[in-house]
């Protein structure tokens, strides 16, 4: 009797031992494979997202060069190569979209219609079309893309919360069996806690970039930038602000500045170097800082270059009234990011005060 209690107690015991296994098993295994799903499928969301920002970026700058090709009113080798370029560009960009894309996903339809207008953008030249039925052509393209990029961001979040309701099974299925596997349960944990500290970060970075430029915004420059200075051997803060900014909103419209901001957004990281970090502050003014510089000729070079690339840009266009004026420090680490930054600024005021599209290194 008391050996065939024993041998119950026994089965009983391997068949929860059984069943513990097979939970966390199962957790594990639900764990894995969410957790690689949603990686795959965020890194496809997330790379869809960045190349149909980079087509809505490229098709502006392609409207604007051809509306300084047109004006032209000849045949202009330069204009025509620079428009092939960008040509090239969202084409190759709409490869790699169609590379990430899933035909199955609620935004394919309407990625379609983006490649017809990037295609119809890319054979302007060659059918000789006007500027207005080009930019027609452009705002609809424009409209597409915010309607691919809501779906997108719309589905990358539903992926999320399948992942969150799939943890959360996993994570009871785990405590289920954790006084016999506490070893796989706590391995469960670590990897659950690791995920949700990098999408900590992730989104804190996210949270930390400028909606219109793209560029970091002014919760970078509170966060993050002190710490990058002080760890920086050397450098210089630059305070920047464009000139007339509010004469084009008055008279050329708000649509227009928003056009002004992104292009000087994207001629300044052209044309600075990598490890130079610029950052939107609000409104036409803008923060860079330049790591590994110690000399104020090195810091005027920055200047120079970056009015130049602006004055090109820009030449020729109802927007060439902009220019920029720019005050800079040699960075102190021996005083806090605020004292530097006021340095900076009162540099800039110098310049506005005296007559604007100048630079000037504070003390």
């Amino acid at each position: 009797m008391i050996k065939h209690r024993e041998i119950n107690r026994i089965r009983r015991s391997i068949i929860i031992g059984l069943v513990q296994i097979v939970l966390v098993t199962a957790s594990l295994l639900i764990t894995t494979y969410s957790s690689n799903k949603l990686e795959r499928e965020l890194t496809a969301y997330n790379k869809l997202i960045y190349y149909v920002a980079d087509l809505k970026v490229e098709s502006y700058i392609f409207s604007n060069v051809y509306y300084e090709y047109q004006a032209v009113k000849s045949e202009n080798e330069d204009y025509e190569t620079r428009l092939a370029t960008i040509s090239d560009a969202m084409l190759e960009d709409m490869e790699k979209i169609n590379k990430y894309a899933d035909t199955s996903g609620g935004y394919y339809s309407k990625l379609l219609k983006v490649e017809d207008y990037i295609l119809d953008l890319s054979n302007a030249v060659g059918l000789n079309m006007s500027y207005d039925d080009l930019a027609k052509k452009r705002q609809l393209l424009a409209s597409v893309i915010s309607d691919v990029e809501t779906t997108l961001n719309t589905e990358s979040t539903n992926e999320i919360t399948k992942f969150k309701e799939l943890a959360i099974i996993s994570q009871g299925l785990t405590i289920f069996a954790i006084l016999s596997l506490i070893s796989l349960f706590a391995i469960n944990v670590k990897n659950l806690f690791n995920y949700k500290k990098e999408m900590q970060e992730q989104s804190m970075l996210d949270s930390c970039i400028d909606e219109l430029t793209r560029l970091w915004n002014r919760k970078y420059v509170d966060k993050i930038l002190p710490d990058m200075a002080i760890r920086s051997n050397r450098g210089y803060l630059f305070m920047v602000d464009m000139d007339h900014f509010k004469t084009i909103n008055d008279t050329l419209g708000h649509n227009i500045g928003d056009e002004v901001l992104r292009d000087f957004a994207n001629v300044a990281k052209n044309c600075l170097r990598p490890t130079d970090i610029i950052c939107r502050l609000g409104g036409d003014e803008f923060m860079i800082f330049s790591p590994n510089i110690s000399k104020d000729e090195q810091a005027t070079a920055i200047y120079r270059r970056l009015r130049k690339a602006v004055k090109e840009r820009f030449e020729g266009t109802p927007k060439d009234i902009v220019t920029l004026s720019c005050g800079a420090i040699a960075y102190d680490k021996r005083l806090d990011f605020n004292k530097n930054y006021v340095r900076a600024d009162e540099a800039l005021y110098y310049v506005k005060e005296h007559g604007r599209n100048n630079f000037h290194i504070g003390q």
